[in-house]
């Protein structure tokens, strides 16, 4: 839970439903520069062949922000249950909201 409303009786909550894979593509914004590493000598750009662009695949939290009744907040056990049977991360957050 992040935030309980007791006026409205409403709890809105964060939770992770999975993990998915995502692809991150990393390269420079601006050329790094090197110089040696006693400090001698003075700072070198980096030959552009020296630099390449790199592609990752990584694994990433699948999160979610949902609001119920505060009386229907679901255990740990019962939270599995709801993503384990819905599968989508729309039909998660549907079937928790109407919880």
């Amino acid at each position: 839970p992040i935030y309980v409303d007791p006026m409205s009786r409403k709890t809105r909550l964060w939770g992770t439903l999975g993990v998915r894979l995502a692809h991150l593509e990393a390269s420079y914004a601006r050329s790094p520069k090197i110089r040696p590493k006693d400090q001698s000598g003075n700072w070198q750009d980096v030959r552009a062949r020296q630099l390449g662009d790199s592609h990752f695949v990584i694994p990433v939290d699948e999160f979610a922000e949902f609001e119920i009744d505060t009386k229907d907040i679901p255990t740990r056990e019962e939270f599995r249950k709801v993503c384990d049977k819905h599968k989508t991360k729309e039909k998660i957050i549907k079937a928790l909201s109407a919880h």
